[in-house]
């Protein structure tokens, strides 16, 4: 796969992505998050977890360290360099005080929080899957958008 079919792919199944980076972080997100209805981003993070039993106390905060991760990880296999974990840390920060209303610890912390989860079994599941996903299908768009083709 190239950085150009991951972000064709990704968009066949209704995201609005330009590169790679964000195709799979998005795509990480519907994937974690079994979303069934095309993947725009409202209908993505409408399905992000509550609190819950399996993913605890604030799972916004750990799912966005997770597809930091994730996207570090496809990039690295399509040999993008989307920038550093420092860079992307800062993004995951301001997020988490827009999104989740969470200041998260500054410093190394989230970085290092990046870098741990890439080592993670399902940071390399969910890669795993993103690096496999194949195209979907206009018919079958088409059925989920309630329309004929």
């Amino acid at each position: 796969m190239t950085p150009d079919e991951l972000v064709e792919i990704v968009r066949s199944h209704g995201c609005t992505t330009n590169d790679a980076r964000d195709a799979a972080h998005e795509a990480c997100h519907a994937l974690s998050w079994g979303v069934k209805k095309p993947w725009t981003r409202d209908n993505i993070h409408a399905k992000k977890p509550k609190n819950h039993r399996v993913f605890g106390p604030m799972p916004g905060v750990r799912e966005e360290i997770l597809a930091r991760a994730v996207e570090q990880l496809v990039c690295s296999a399509l040999g993008v360099d989307c920038g550093t974990f420092e860079k992307w840390a800062m993004v995951c920060w301001m997020e988490m005080i827009k999104n989740e209303g969470v200041s998260l610890p500054t410093g190394g912390w989230l970085a290092d929080s990046i870098r741990s989860e890439m080592t993670g079994k399902r940071a390399a599941e969910l890669t795993k899957r993103i690096l496999e996903l194949k195209p979907k299908r206009k018919r079958a768009i088409a059925r989920e958008e309630g329309r004929a083709l």
